[in-house]
């Protein structure tokens, strides 16, 4: 009964807490598109949610996380403008990432970089992907939680080998086709290898590949750095799921 209401505990945080963020991701990657502050408007005021076609303030009522896009059928309420379906898909994808992390870290510090690294991650996976705007600060956000990673979890030198000589090849890559230094996806790159490791690191570049031959396929028109860049957060999300995984495995094997 113990393990069922803890289970039941993780699972109403986790949702609540992906609601949140997965609410304040599709905020921040339309924002991030259009160069627009996420917490202030023109005015320096508190800067409240609108509709990009009307411009109408959005109510408490608009922006319950996937509900609000269901029960409106995905049109705004004062101008019956479509609703991309990518809000509510990255709000119910957030929840469930919420729930995964909270049952396979706990309350921990190490949880909580991984769920403050999650709306940078969508800014840089679906902005990246589709030549919109993502700013040199959503980077660097992340840089310092692999940095702090670093610190909780200190690095085998193999995995800063690792990290050093792959995004120096990757910054090499970028220059020859690109023709210039792209040295924020190179830090970025390494940041993912910091917390990622050398264990996962094959399987990490592997999820990379494919999915920039993805999004290739797809997007043909896509920047390679910002095809490059989506595919590194994406990546980390997975190698992140995967980590969760095991650990969630070996919890319910001493469980029962």
């Amino acid at each position: 009964m113990g393990v069922s209401l803890i289970f039941f505990f993780y699972g109403l945080l986790g949702l609540f807490t992906g609601a949140v963020l997965g609410s304040f991701s599709a905020a921040f990657v339309y924002r991030q598109a259009h160069q627009i502050s996420i917490f202030k408007d023109k005015n320096k005021k508190f800067s409240r949610s609108k509709c990009a076609s009307c411009k109408h303030v959005l109510a408490l009522k608009d922006l319950v996380p996937v509900l609000s896009w269901i029960n409106l059928r995905g049109k705004c309420r004062y101008c019956q403008a479509r609703i991309s379906s990518l809000y509510p898909i990255i709000e119910a994808v957030s929840m469930f990432y919420a729930v995964f992390i909270l049952f396979a870290w706990d309350i921990s510090v190490l949880s909580l970089i991984y769920l403050v690294a999650l709306p940078l991650c969508w800014v840089l996976i679906i902005n990246g992907a589709r030549n919109a705007t993502y700013s040199l600060g959503v980077i660097a956000c992340f840089v310092i939680l692999a940095l702090v990673y670093a610190v909780l979890k200190p690095l085998l030198i193999t995995t800063v080998l690792w990290a050093f000589g792959l995004s120096l090849c990757v910054a090499l890559l970028l220059k020859v086709f690109t023709r210039h230094w792209a040295l924020k996806e190179s830090a970025f790159f390494a940041a993912l290898i910091v917390m990622t490791g050398a264990t996962l690191l094959p399987l990490a570049l592997l999820v990379l590949a494919l999915f920039m031959l993805g999004v290739r396929k797809v997007r043909p028109d896509v920047l390679l750095e910002g095809c490059f860049i989506s595919a590194t957060a994406s990546s980390f999300i997975f190698i992140t799921l995967v980590q969760g995984a095991m650990n969630i495995y070996d919890l319910l094997s001493s469980i029962y």
